[in-house]
């Protein structure tokens, strides 16, 4: 499912005081679901995060995030 300008979906890093987001109308990505079943949600992540103030870096990537979720 993508995420990007004009998406419904988002996704948003915070790490200290500092926090950049995806989706709405700045950055982008990508979540992929490959197992979803009544006891396990898996799949991976790209994204093409960007500030939300002025600090700094003022776009972060994360490439070949991974999830496993039991439910």
């Amino acid at each position: 499912s993508p995420m990007g300008t004009g998406q419904v979906t988002s996704a948003g890093l915070t790490m200290d005081n500092k926090a950049w987001t995806a989706g709405g109308t700045a950055g982008g990505g990508t979540v992929v679901v490959n197992t979803s079943n009544e006891s396990r949600l898996a799949g991976t992540f790209n994204f093409g995060l960007v500030a939300t103030g002025g600090q700094t870096p003022a776009q972060v990537a994360i490439s070949q995030g991974v999830f496993d979720i039991e439910l």
